[in-house]
């Protein structure tokens, strides 16, 4: 394609009668497309095609790790360039092609969390006058997806992407849900489709997660034998929803993993950890032959 981009995308808006408006001319391509779809090729579509961004437009320098997809993650990405907020990457563009949606943002070309603790001279631990770096930055990243009406549900090193200053921002919201309006007590929880799966990484997921899984299992063996049962979130609150809280977990899972070097209850088989995670008033430890102070273990203990 001999146009630039600007022009490529002057012509789109025209094409497409949307003013400008991003939100409007996602919603009547997806329109148009569906239409090609279903009726064929116009001279129309066939011009959106030709100038519509695509693959061909980038140049791949690499490959990140593969994690799980949802639209909810393009809809918080989008949400964090509309706000100018700083702990998210910032959603460029998104476009479609026969089986994907891609979603285009701002790199962070220093590496991730995880990175910073494999290449640490210190047996893969962070120093805790360190941890006074990190540990604000990683709350304020948590707390401004929760602001924004969604829990992450996969917090870990591997999804906090570092600027070239060491600025942390919070990655991949495949797994993120939304929260439903605050209760009578003030308390918000995820809808109850939502917590029927576990979701999240070994290591780092939550009691609540594991627990609220099994209370969905045990709930639908008392159900009829064809597991046919309707799970509505207007439902009175149960066992199987939590909410904010998983989030909170996981940052002290993480946070300890970077105190220690490992995680807190690391087991050789993931049955094991789980037990360890929900019995974790029992199995937390703490390494006395590395330098924590006892506040910051206290921290990890709330």
């Amino acid at each position: 394609m001999s146009l630039s981009w600007f022009h490529r995308k002057q012509r789109l808006v025209e094409l497409l009668n949307t003013q400008g408006d991003e939100d409007a001319e996602g919603l009547a391509l997806d329109r148009i497309l569906h239409g090609q779809s279903v009726i064929g090729k116009t001279s129309k579509t066939t011009e959106i095609d030709a100038i519509r961004f695509q693959d061909k437009d980038l140049a791949v320098a690499g490959t990140l790790e593969y994690g799980q997809f949802g639209v909810i993650e393009r809809d918080i990405l989008l949400q964090a360039h509309k706000t100018e907020s700083d702990w998210a990457p910032h959603l460029l563009c998104a476009f479609q092609t026969p089986t994907h949606l891609n979603l285009v943002m701002e790199y962070a070309e220093g590496g991730n969390l995880s990175d910073v603790l494999e290449s640490s001279p210190h047996n893969g631990r962070v120093l805790e006058s360190d941890l006074m770096w990190w540990a604000p930055q990683l709350v304020s990243a948590i707390h401004w997806c929760h602001s924004e009406g969604f829990v992450h549900r996969d917090i870990k090193p591997h999804n906090f992407v570092l600027t070239p200053a060491a600025h942390i921002l919070l990655i991949d919201f495949g797994t993120a849900a939304p929260l439903l309006p605050p209760d009578s007590d003030g308390v918000q929880l995820l809808p109850k489709r939502f917590c029927l799966v576990p979701c999240g990484t070994c290591d780092y997921i939550s009691p609540e997660i594991l627990k609220a899984h099994e209370a969905a299992l045990v709930a639908l063996e008392m159900d009829d034998d064809d597991g046919s049962r309707r799970i509505s979130d207007d439902e009175d609150r149960d066992d199987t929803q939590y909410g904010r809280e998983t989030d909170w977990w996981s940052l002290g899972a993480m946070l300890y993993e970077m105190a220690y070097g490992t995680t807190p209850f690391f087991a050789k088989d993931i049955g094991q950890t789980y037990l360890r995670i929900v019995d974790h008033e029992k199995c937390l430890r703490f390494d006395w032959s590395i330098s924590v102070s006892p506040q910051y273990q206290e921290f990890l203990r709330l």
